[in-house]
């Protein structure tokens, strides 16, 4: 089961590549002779999700590149479903487009995965670090928590102590990872 929520994580995380081109053809004929004078601009978005049952809300900033248009998504985007309107992930931006935090709700309207980032590290691995919890479908109860490590291959990796729970919420166990590796 994680692996289906942290494989769908990913996949919310980091979206299509056609994503972009939906952008790009969202830029009005005035945005295009705004850029034309000026380096950027911020835009609201309402449009078509990676999904066809969903829809995503958010700001771009685009910017002028020697290519054309380079589209960043910045601060809170949610992704919601058409046929209820109800939301399904909520995520925040900063202006590199790093993840600085996301929510996937389930079902029920509750969370399902929360991730925070936790801090950058500018060494030659370049990872990010991501506090997690994740919980029982249908509850607000943990399943569990603890560090992923966004590689570069754009895969988590669970790192350091991850805590288990059971339905109830209570505590089962303590499991040291290392580099997704079990080490105890």
């Amino acid at each position: 089961m994680n692996k289906v929520l942290f494989g769908l994580l990913l996949f919310l995380l980091y979206g299509c590549i056609s994503e972009k081109g939906t952008f790009k053809r969202s830029i009005t004929i005035e945005e295009k002779n705004y850029l034309a004078k000026n380096d950027s601009l911020v835009k609201s978005f309402q449009g078509p999700s990676n999904s066809k049952q969903l829809y995503q809300t958010g700001n771009l900033i685009i910017r002028n590149s020697k290519d054309g248009y380079k589209i960043i998504k910045f601060g809170e985007w949610k992704e919601i479903k058409r046929l209820d309107n109800s939301i399904q992930t909520i995520v925040f931006y900063d202006e590199s487009e790093t993840v600085l935090k996301e929510i996937i709700y389930g079902p029920d309207g509750n969370p399902l995965v929360e991730s925070t980032l936790k801090k950058e590290v500018s060494n030659q691995n370049n990872f990010l670090y991501y506090n997690t919890n994740v919980y029982h479908l249908y509850s607000d109860k943990l399943q569990s928590k603890g560090m992923n490590i966004l590689a570069k291959n754009k895969k988590f990796i669970k790192d350091g102590t991850w805590e288990y729970f059971t339905r109830d919420g209570e505590f089962e166990k303590k499991v040291e990872f290392k580099s997704g590796k079990i080490i105890n």
